[in-house]
């Protein structure tokens, strides 16, 4: 579970007693809570600091999900951070085996600092690069792949006691590593990391990364070499953090607004030496994203924004 600090007041308890308190006030979470229905029969009463958490995470105006790998390969986390007013309370809820941990924060301010620690953006490096990579998938696929595919040729040159040095990478070799990232849950590795939490299907477009790499080279981020497809220094450092055995997370705001839930997703790569945002512009039948490389404030400002409205 992400960790809070000094909560305000804090709420571990399984589905079916939270089913039981919901009923036992009238109370039917809205479709931005991420609360189970009431039950058929009422169950104890919340205390006041219990119905002062129900308040926020029952009926959240805005809310922040937060998907990422779980300490078992394959095994997600998903946590919720919930408002009612931008400037605060906020709930984190965190989804358990049985049931829910919630905790009542009291700012923004707060909340954005639990953000940052949860990412891990402030704790690690975060230089900025000017670029921006607007993205369709194939090309986010094939991008990922190819930091996979040099992760591999780093690993065995280390293996094998070998300086490292720039390789051109053969097609098979970068299809290999995609076609490996669908079928596994290491999120060590780019491709298995992103397909746990981006909001798109990866797997859809296995069969059209030669497409993808295309489109990286017309943007100046590879290039055909005599030994095969190499990096150039546009997209080195890309590749460089993506094959960094990133952490990988998923964020969606969904907040209410007159027209109904407005929904913005990112994902959000946080390795060693860099943090990488992709901000999806659509997610249906062709899904596009904007991929940046800010520092660890600038990700927050980002999130800040996503919360604000502004």
């Amino acid at each position: 579970m992400m960790k809070t600090s000094d909560p305000l007041q804090r709420l571990t308890i399984t589905s079916a007693s939270l089913a039981g308190m919901l009923a036992s006030e009238g109370i039917s979470p809205s479709a931005n809570s991420p609360l189970p229905a009431p039950s058929d029969s009422p169950g104890d009463s919340p205390t006041p600091d219990q119905l002062a958490i129900l308040a926020v995470a029952a009926a959240p105006v805005g809310a922040l999900r937060i998907v990422g790998p779980g300490p078992e390969r394959g095994v997600g986390i998903s946590t919720s951070l919930l408002w009612v007013d931008p400037g605060g309370p906020f709930v984190i809820a965190t989804n358990t085996t049985d049931g829910f941990d919630l905790s009542l924060i009291p700012s923004r301010s707060v909340a954005l600092s639990w953000l940052d620690r949860a990412l891990s953006l402030s704790t690690l490096p975060s230089p900025p690069a000017s670029d921006r990579l607007e993205l369709d998938l194939p090309g986010y696929a094939a991008l990922l792949a190819l930091a996979d595919a040099v992760t591999d040729v780093r690993l065995r040159e280390q293996l094998e006691r070998h300086q490292q040095r720039v390789v051109g990478l053969s097609m098979e070799h970068i299809q290999y590593a995609f076609d490996t990232g669908l079928r596994t849950d290491d999120d060590r590795w780019a491709v298995s990391a992103a397909r746990l939490v981006c909001p798109v299907n990866l797997s859809s477009v296995a069969d059209q990364l030669a497409v993808g790499l295309e489109r990286l080279t017309i943007m100046g981020l590879t290039s055909q070499q005599a030994n095969g497809i190499g990096v150039t220094q546009l997209g080195a450092p890309y590749v460089s953090g993506l094959s960094s055995m990133p952490k990988c997370t998923g964020l969606a705001t969904a907040v209410t607004v007159t027209s109904g839930i407005d929904v913005s997703h990112l994902t959000v790569h946080r390795s060693a030496i860099a943090v990488h945002v992709g901000v999806w512009k659509a997610v249906g039948d062709q899904p596009w994203l904007v991929l940046t490389q800010p520092t660890a404030a600038g990700l927050v400002r980002l999130i800040d924004g996503l919360i604000t409205g502004r």
